[in-house]
């Protein structure tokens, strides 16, 4: 048997392998150089280069023309089967929606959830009817963050500020943070909206850290402020519930407000006071950046993030 270490396997490379396959098939170096590409005194130098690494000459003249060796017809042989699985590797991966069936994994905040993923839930049915998603919940804090880590789940939607540095980030759609209440409040009672916000009672997002203070809270300190909360819950999608049903108010981003305005005995306020920034973004872990499924998916949901800020209502008063 041939050993491995009987050849310089340096000498083995993928074109090389590839250019020696097609010379003792076509029995021809010129033939050869023309179908890869080629110079002649290129295909000759390889050829020289494998029966240097082999210790035979391979192919060889007769009287018919070129012929191979004993061990070149072997070597022949063991090409057509190894040179076309060769070939497939090379060849990028294709994502084809209208056949692809891939489960794709993704986890999204409460917030992503209620106002992206039933576009981009709608967008995948359309274009890819036999992908499904696998949708998890961010949750805050660092076990949160390991479980997705374990969980292998490498694509992430919300506000996301804690992120390793080598993963990839797009903002996707700027929001805001406003005040919701009960529909009917006497806002117009006090001197100003600001008075009412100071004096109601709210309800706080409650993390992994209970009634920590929130960022939110920090920008409000920043400006010698303080609310009042009477009821911390870890539950996002019940805070407009709780404050349809009570005098307290809530933080509360704009757009999803906005769409429980139009079921829930609530009203959206513009806030009278900075809290800064809040917009959803997406990340994902290198080791996806260039799957093929990955970034079809990706590129679903920025169309769905740009067809939703455009139909996301104007932030405004009372």
């Amino acid at each position: 048997m041939f050993g491995i270490q009987q050849v310089d396997i340096r000498r083995l490379d993928i074109g090389t392998l590839v250019l020696i396959q097609s010379i003792l098939t076509e029995r021809s170096v010129t033939a050869a150089a023309r179908s890869m590409g080629i110079s002649q005194p290129a295909a000759s130098n390889a050829l020289a280069r494998l029966r240097k690494a082999f210790g035979d000459p391979l192919i060889v003249r007769s009287q018919s023309g070129m012929t191979l060796t004993a061990r070149g017809a072997e070597l022949n042989d063991q090409l057509a089967e190894i040179v076309p699985r060769i070939v497939e590797l090379t060849k990028p991966t294709v994502f084809d929606p209208e056949k692809a069936t891939d489960m794709l994994s993704l986890a999204a905040s409460d917030h992503a959830s209620l106002l992206l993923i039933p576009t981009v839930t709608a967008q995948v049915r359309d274009t890819a009817p036999g992908v499904r998603l696998a949708v998890s919940l961010v949750q805050s804090g660092g076990a949160g963050i390991a479980a997705l880590e374990k969980a292998g789940v490498d694509l992430r939607l919300g506000w996301l500020q804690s992120l390793p540095d080598s993963w990839y980030t797009r903002r996707l759609i700027d929001d805001e943070i406003g005040v919701i209440c009960r529909r009917g409040a006497r806002v117009d009672s006090y001197s100003s909206v600001k008075d009412f916000f100071l004096d109601a009672t709210h309800v706080a997002l409650s993390t992994d850290r209970p009634y920590y203070q929130t960022l939110a809270d920090q920008m409000l300190a920043k400006q010698g402020l303080q609310r009042k909360v009477g009821v911390w819950t870890t539950n996002f999608t019940a805070i407009p519930l709780i404050v349809a049903q009570s005098d307290m108010v809530a933080f509360f981003p704009m757009s999803i407000a906005r769409m429980y305005e139009r079921f829930a005995d609530i009203q959206v306020i513009k806030s009278p006071f900075d809290v800064g920034e809040y917009n959803l973004s997406m990340a994902w872990h290198p080791r996806i950046h260039t799957d093929p499924a990955y970034r079809w998916l990706r590129s679903k949901i920025v169309e769905a993030s740009a067809m939703l800020e455009r139909q996301l209502p104007h932030m405004g008063a009372v």
